[in-house]
């Protein structure tokens, strides 16, 4: 069968850090076979969470959502080795699904009149002058949101992250201890580095968490406000959804821990030591979300309204690039691609031992994801845990009858 996304773009969880990242490529979400068999609505997404459990994932959540109902099934473990179950109400990450929503805030400061898609990155941070690559000098807000612009990776399959750590570790200076402070920082450092090899800024995609980092840096100099300030005001207040950016096993022991490995052989995720916790923290704007099933329901539900010409709390500009995207497209967090056959908006993303797959009907009929907290990628750029949650949805949709 042929999956969401091509292994060239798949999410890497290395063996000493977590990375931000999603899967990107040129494939679909394509049947492989099907039943007659076809259980209650009600029923096919516990069916699916348990099917995907039972062939190796700590725990799963599948959920599906219109206009008038959701269903969300819940199977596995909170934490391997316990007996707790996983619960509806439990936090996930939701890994670098988080990139929708942290470019439909910049959307909406747009619309506010805060910062113009057009924004580059010296209009935002002139004091970069004497850091910034001349190749960077006309990227701008929107290039950073749709990965055109031309920056580093930071997914963890270049040594981007290595890199720029160990840069750290040689600097004889004082080093920033505050979380805008550091992202400042790295975006200064960002900006000196030589254009990834192939890839010319403003005209070619090349997926970078960095630059959403890069993106909400300027957000927050324009505004002279923490990024996350925003992404939580916004959300809560307009969306009615809730989430933090502490991994759930920080919240509470009762919450989820992510799991990494071979089905059968999982080990349980360990976070790194505090200080590089604190840098890595600076792209979370590009992935470092959880939330529960219900709220991402509600998302999506908002996007649902709004795909079907509804007035929303959802920023208009960020509505029409969505409408208006072309096949095989990228912008704003989404990806265009097909569901046996459907045209959908999504995206996938892992983080700390979570995976993540959503698809939106573009028709705004109906959405489905998939959240488990199992992740694995293989030297291949092939991974299992993914490929369960892919089959999941394709599964749920053909159980839908739709």
């Amino acid at each position: 069968m042929s999956y969401l996304f091509s292994a060239s773009h798949t999410p890497f969880q290395p063996r000493r850090r977590t990375v931000l990242s999603a899967l990107l490529g040129s494939g679909v979400l394509a049947a492989c076979g099907g039943s007659s068999d076809k259980p209650a609505a009600e029923s096919a997404v516990t069916t699916q969470a348990r099917s995907a459990v039972s062939k190796g994932l700590a725990g799963a959540v599948i959920a599906s959502q219109d206009l008038s109902s959701r269903r969300i099934g819940v199977a596995g473990l909170r934490r391997l080795g316990q007996s707790a179950p996983l619960q509806s109400t439990d936090l996930m990450c939701i890994g670098s699904n988080t990139k929708a929503m942290s470019a439909c805030i910049i959307a909406r400061l747009v619309a506010d009149g805060r910062v113009r898609w057009d924004t580059t990155i010296l209009d935002a941070l002139p004091d970069l002058a004497g850091e910034l690559r001349g190749e960077y000098a006309t990227v701008n807000l929107a290039h950073l949101l749709d990965h055109k612009g031309g920056m580093l990776a930071f997914t963890g399959m270049e040594g981007d992250e290595e890199r720029f750590l160990a840069d750290l570790s040689a600097r004889n200076e004082t080093l920033p201890d505050t979380l805008s402070g550091r992202r400042r920082f790295f975006a200064r450092w960002l900006v000196s580095q030589a254009v990834p090899a192939g890839v010319t800024p403003t005209r070619d995609f090349h997926y970078s968490n960095a630059g959403y980092a890069l993106a909400a840096c300027m957000l927050e100099t324009l505004t002279g406000r923490n990024f996350e300030a925003h992404f939580e005001e916004y959300m809560a207040q307009h969306l009615g959804v809730q989430g933090t950016w502490q991994h759930p096993s920080a919240v509470s022991a009762q919450q989820p821990n992510g799991h990494t490995g071979q089905a059968g052989a999982l080990r349980a995720y360990a976070p790194e030591d505090a200080d590089t916790e604190a840098w890595l923290a600076v792209i979370a704007p590009a992935g470092g979300w959880a939330c529960r099933p219900d709220d991402y329901c509600t998302w999506l539900r908002w996007h649902l309204l709004a795909l079907q010409g509804q007035d929303t709390p959802l920023p208009g500009t960020y509505v029409q690039r969505l409408k208006s995207m072309g096949d095989q497209d990228y912008a704003l967090g989404w990806l265009t691609t097909s569901l046996n056959g459907k045209p959908v908006l999504a995206h996938t993303g892992a983080h700390n031992g979570f995976m993540a797959i959503a698809a939106l009907e573009r028709n705004g009929r109906r959405a489905s994801f998939g959240l488990t907290n199992t992740a694995d990628v293989g030297a291949d750029g092939a991974s299992w845990v993914m490929s369960l949650l892919n089959t999941a949805l394709i599964k749920l949709d053909e159980l839908n009858g739709s």
